[in-house]
């Protein structure tokens, strides 16, 4: 081998060190960097957890007033089918002469 081929051998395995160098570099950066991350990501999901945990409790908490919201739309729709049903009495009777209310005998 000549000797500036053995020269630029020397370089290029000088050079190919150095890069080989700077991949375990960034290898250990990204590791480092991954685990920094998967941890905080970790945290953030156990938060969200424990977020979603309190929000089902207070829904199972509001469970009564969300019953006695039912119950109550419940009744108005009852009065309101009421009223109609008194309504259309009262439209009947007239339509058939007995429009006096029993006060009025």
């Amino acid at each position: 081998m000549s000797s500036t081929n053995q020269h630029y051998e020397r370089e290029w395995r000088g050079t190919i060190a150095v890069l080989e160098a700077r991949v375990e570099e960034l290898k250990v950066r990204c590791d480092a960097e991954y685990r920094r991350l998967h941890i905080q990501l970790d945290v953030q999901v156990a938060e969200l957890q424990g977020e979603l945990r309190k929000l089902a409790a207070a829904v199972e908490a509001d469970v009564p007033d969300a019953h006695a919201q039912r119950i109550a739309a419940q009744l108005d729709e009852l009065r309101a089918k009421s009223d109609a049903a008194y309504d259309l009495l009262q439209v009947t009777l007239k339509s058939t002469g007995h429009n006096e209310s029993p006060n009025n005998n």
